[in-house]
Parts: structure tokens; C-alpha cells; sequence
């Protein structure tokens, strides 16, 4: 490829990543493509459109060659090349053959997705003579790629966190809101114990006075237990710490938490601990 064809065709592709920066700014992957006919004329433009659609035909190759036909009155692009700038995946590139064009041009490979496009032999029943070249503008449909993958990511991580912290609140007001429905029910207990321990002591029955003691001593062991576990997952709140083992130091999945809101270990670690 000589100097001056390079320049063209660096060009073309420019106007191909162009379009890939639309689909960036639509939260498409950027993926643009151009077809120019053989006076050099671009006779269509587009760029991934999957999500908006709704459906895998919304890839850039695709609308550009839908585009062009409906120009052109006619599906045979015989003498027209495409620019994409992202290897073509199997679907877009047995329609750029069937298409009948007479070149395409890629920038940045797709080894997941690329269709293999040097593995002539499964192509052969297509058009002869297809010209293929990939590379041009790779480094700049690379890092589009890589912007776009980054911001999502980190969009799903900071979603993830602000679900888990949503979570953690949630937990916190069930947790105050338990402890102050269990302080109003020993309260009622203990209210209610003292006035049958009258009774008792009034009709001066010893077997009645000593399941009264029994009572007093259970609801007494059971006020400190569950008070005691109440108090330390809130603690465990404060300090940014619930919800994470304290075993292993992993995250306490919010299914353990919902049934078992005062879990300090995850499944793993407790079964462990209690072996």
C-alpha cells in the first residue's frame, strides 16, 4: 500500500471512529463503520445501535450496508468498500461477502468475536477476490473499546456498592427497630412476671414459686443473649464491618443476613466454627 492510499484510507477510517464515537456517547459499544463507492464518495455512515434496538441486526456493518443499498436502489455493492473499526464478527462479514463489496478495511481485531477473517477456506463460498486489511486506526478503536468497557464496569461495581449499602441501612433499621420491640416485650414480661410472682407468693405455693424462678431466670438469660446479639451487629454497623465474615473476611451474602440478621460468619466459616 503506497503512501498516498494509506492517507485515504487512514482517512475513511477516521470517519468510521467518528461514528464509533457516537455510539460511545449513546452507551452503545463503539463500533462504527462508513462504505465508500469507487469514486471515493461515502455513501453511508453508521454506528452500532444493539441496545436502542433491541436486536443483534443493530450492528454498525449491517446498518451501513442497509443504508447504502437503499441509496444505491440495490443490494449488489459490487464496486463500494467498507471501513469498520472492529473486525467484522461472522454475521456482519458473510453480509459484507454476500453484499458482493470489493473491500473491507478494519482497525482493531476482535479475537472473541472477529470472525477470523484470514481463514480464507471458510469463506470460499463467497466472493473471490474480497480484499481484506485490518490495523488502520487500531489504537484509537482500542482504547474507545476499552473506555467503554471501563465506564461499565465500574458503573456495575458502583451500582453493586450502592446496592449493598442500601442493604446495610436497611439492616440497620430493622436491626434498632428489633431491638426496641424485644426492649418494649421484656418489659411486658417482666411486668407481667412480677404480678403473677404476687399471686404466687400470695397463695403461698412452693412449686408455683419455683417455675415463677424458672421463668424470671429464662426470660433473664434470653434478655442478655438476644440484647447482646442485637448490640453487636449494630456495633458491627458503626465500625463498617457487618455484613463481612470474621472468619475469612469475606462478604456475608444478603440472603444469610435477611434470615440471620445477627450473622457474623458466612455459611462456610460457621459450619466450621461449630464443627
Amino acid at each position: 500500500m503506497c503512501a498516498t492510499d494509506n492517507i485515504k484510507h487512514l482517512f475513511y477510517m477516521n470517519l468510521a471512529l467518528e461514528q464509533a464515537k457516537y455510539a460511545l456517547s449513546e452507551e452503545e459499544v463503539p463500533v462504527g463503520a462508513i462504505i465508500v463507492d469507487d469514486k471515493g464518495t461515502v455513501i453511508s455512515s453508521a454506528h452500532n445501535r444493539a441496545e436502542h434496538m433491541g436486536c443483534q441486526i443493530g450492528h454498525a456493518e449491517i446498518l451501513a450496508i442497509a443504508e447504502a443499498c437503499k441509496v444505491r436502489g440495490d443490494w449488489r455493492l459490487d464496486d463500494c468498500s467498507i471501513y469498520v473499526t472492529l473486525e467484522p464478527c461472522l454475521m456482519c462479514f458473510g453480509l459484507i461477502n454476500l453484499s458482493r463489496l470489493k473491500a473491507v478495511f478494519f482497525g482493531a481485531s476482535s479475537p472473541l468475536f472477529g470472525c477470523g477473517i484470514d481463514n480464507k477456506e471458510a469463506f470460499s463460498i463467497y466472493k473471490e477476490g474480497l480484499l481484506v486489511k485490518g490495523g488502520l486506526g487500531s489504537k484509537e478503536s482500542a482504547r474507545l473499546l476499552k473506555r467503554f468497557f471501563e465506564e461499565r464496569r465500574n458503573g456495575r461495581e458502583e451500582s453493586v456498592m450502592e446496592n449493598r449499602d442500601s442493604f446495610l441501612r436497611k439492616m440497620k433499621e430493622r436491626l434498632l427497630s428489633k431491638r426496641a420491640e424485644f426492649s418494649a416485650f421484656l418489659k411486658k414480661m417482666s411486668e407481667e412476671g412480677s404480678k403473677r410472682e404476687r399471686q404466687i407468693m400470695d397463695s403461698a405455693d412452693e412449686a408455683s414459686a419455683l417455675n415463677m424462678e424458672n421463668l424470671q431466670s429464662s426470660i433473664q438469660n434470653t434478655e442478655i443473649s438476644e440484647a447482646k446479639l442485637i448490640e453487636e451487629a449494630l456495633l458491627r454497623i458503626d465500625k463498617g464491618e457487618y455484613g463481612v465474615c470474621i472468619s475469612c473476611g469475606k462478604p456475608i451474602s444478603d440472603t444469610r443476613l435477611e434470615h440471620s440478621p445477627y450473622a457474623a460468619r458466612c455459611i462456610s466459616c460457621q459450619e466450621t466454627h461449630e464443627s
